[in-house]
């Protein structure tokens, strides 16, 4: 329970952190008011209630790891386009919620049952990726929001054409995990299912 708290309380502060930083980048915005609202207690709602806490710990802590990317990226949007600082957390946003999507889609767990999961569904290879893409764009939103000066020459529509590059990434690796999970594990109880409507989403 404790544990629990912490890391509510944890990811709790690090979006609110940036949900305040967007309001007074957005002169007071009020739709940067309602995210630093908004955002905190949708990771509640969607990672934290007592429920999520009969999930294995795998996907227990995938659950998690999406709603903190999902709201972080919230409360980094409701700042003013072309802010560096907040392009990186957009990133680094993205990419956690992403990695996590696809390391709970390749831990599906299996049910009992004549057929084994093949190691081929538990490969976590476009997780990799997606984790390189997503820190690449974080890093060079966040090269050109410490050290302007040293990145004078880089064109800002660059940092955008690389999150957009990362994006598209990740959701085409998505789209490609959850197909070869649906290919590989369909006749899994449960399992190919699971993979299915991963898939469809």
């Amino acid at each position: 329970m404790r544990a629990r708290s912490l890391s509510l309380f944890v990811a709790a502060l690090s979006v609110a952190y940036v949900a305040v930083a967007a309001v007074r980048a957005s002169g007071g915005a009020l739709h940067a008011w309602l995210a630093l609202v908004l955002a905190p207690l949708g990771l509640w709602l969607l990672g934290w209630r007592r429920p999520v806490d009969d999930l294995e710990p795998p996907r227990r802590l995938a659950l998690r790891a999406c709603a903190w990317g999902a709201a972080i990226v919230l409360a980094a949007r409701t700042a003013p386009a072309g802010r560096s600082g907040f392009d990186a957390v957009v990133a680094a946003g993205t990419g956690v919620a992403s990695v996590a999507g696809l390391l709970a889609l390749a831990r599906i767990p299996a049910q009992p049952g004549l057929l084994g999961v093949r190691a081929a569904a538990r490969r976590l290879d476009a997780a990799g990726a997606v984790a390189a893409i997503a820190s690449l764009a974080a890093m060079l939103a966040l090269a050109r929001a410490l050290v302007p000066t040293r990145t004078s020459l880089l064109d800002p529509r660059a940092i955008d054409e690389a999150t957009w590059a990362a994006a598209a990434g990740s959701l085409a690796l998505t789209v490609s995990a959850a197909a070869r999970a649906r290919r590989l594990r369909r006749l899994e109880l449960d399992a190919g299912d699971r993979a299915q409507v991963a898939l469809s989403a």
